[in-house]
């Protein structure tokens, strides 16, 4: 990944944050090229206005993007850029080239290659923020929140512009274009394609969000001889990589925020459904709370609870398991006896501590100090 920076002096302030109003080319600069062999001219002429401050030498990767980060608050702002493989950006704070993250603007240029065309999935994933995505030289999605549409490409290459500017301490920002996705499954839909395979478990891997800068998570499974069926099961968006010494027959993916895929293995069997089983560490009396009388946990089914949700919804037995609020790299736990006594003793804590917690609910006056 080659990384560089560059003060550009010609970079006006960055007010309003749009397109030219005509259309592409209407400016009358063309691009020129420089030598690196990486590099392509565009198939057609980038709209947003952020390309030629981002670009000036007119030239893209062929393959993957151009991002550019940059402090929009900034006179001139000192404009970031690498190439990236795909449209994705995750940190807090100032951790990014020192841009505080409710300052942070950011544009991402490349063309697709898609010789047999088609209609695709386009799915972003924001939080706090606005986006735009231009394709060949039109604006096609403009949002303020998690979306996702589907576009018609012609056969040939395309030109793929992003822009975002967030307006949070945090900056979560993710674009993914794949197939059409077909419907959620139901859970007897799910349980009667997963009936079909000879293998009688299941892992699960459940998270809040990825830890990583470009939203991965990487997934190591144990080995078994058999391949491996997996929930991976989020919050925020995720690339979700499986390293399966034996392979992976199917995956059950669920996210609230929309374009979580698996990136490898390629042409992995996935089902998608619309209920989460929301696991992540919990249901232990630790991570639960008593206000007033009022017991509650953050998530209260611990994990029996959550080896019976997945029985119920798959037909499968719970094999192992990763569960965390964050992370760029899990490996599976078994689901042993001893997670069994784990879990077994971890939900008796919190049925005791459920019992004092209502018991004071409404103490009699009579019986205050017994």
């Amino acid at each position: 990944m080659r990384i560089f920076s560059a003060l550009l002096g010609l970079f006006a302030v960055l007010a309003l944050p749009g397109c030219s109003d005509g259309t592409a080319g209407d400016s009358g600069k063309s691009f020129f090229s420089f030598g690196s062999p990486d590099y392509v001219a565009p198939p057609v002429q980038p709209r947003s206005t952020w390309a030629k401050h981002v670009i000036p030498d007119g030239k893209i990767p062929e393959t993957g993007f151009l991002a550019a980060y940059f402090d929009r608050r900034g006179n001139p702002p000192a404009v970031n850029t690498e190439e990236v493989d795909n449209v994705a950006i995750k940190y807090a704070w100032d951790e990014l080239h020192h841009i505080a993250s409710e300052n942070f603007g950011g544009y991402w240029i490349g063309q697709l290659d898609m010789p047999e065309g088609g209609k695709r999935t386009i799915s972003v994933s924001l939080s706090h923020a606005k986006a735009r995505i231009l394709i060949d030289g039109r604006l096609v999605h403009s949002t303020e929140r998690d979306s996702q549409f589907t576009h018609m490409f012609a056969p040939g290459k395309h030109l793929v512009e992003v822009e975002h500017i967030n307006n949070w301490h945090t900056t979560e920002f993710k674009v993914t274009i794949g197939e059409v996705e077909p419907a959620p499954v139901s859970d007897s839909e799910l349980r009667s394609a997963l009936a079909k395979s000879g293998n009688g478990e299941i892992f699960y891997v459940g998270l809040y969000e990825s830890d990583a800068r470009d939203t991965s998570v990487e997934v190591n499974l144990p080995r078994t001889g058999k391949p491996a069926i997996v929930w991976l099961d989020s919050y925020e968006a995720i690339d979700w990589t499986l390293d399966a010494p034996d392979g992976v027959e199917a995956a059950i993916i669920t996210s609230y925020s929309p374009g979580s895929r698996i990136v490898d293995p390629a042409g992995t069997r996935v089902y998608r459904t619309e209920q989460r089983l929301d696991g992540r560490k919990g249901g232990d009396s630790g991570s639960c709370r008593c206000i007033s009388g009022r017991f509650h946990c953050e998530k209260s089914a611990g994990l029996g609870g959550l080896s019976t949700a997945i029985s119920r919804r798959t037909g499968k037995a719970l094999a192992g398991y990763a569960m965390t609020y964050s992370a760029a790299e899990v490996s599976i736990r078994d689901y042993d006896k001893s997670a069994q006594d784990e879990a077994k003793a971890a939900a008796a804590r919190t049925e005791e501590a459920r019992r004092m917690c209502e018991s004071h609910a409404n103490p009699d006056f009579d019986r205050m100090f017994d």
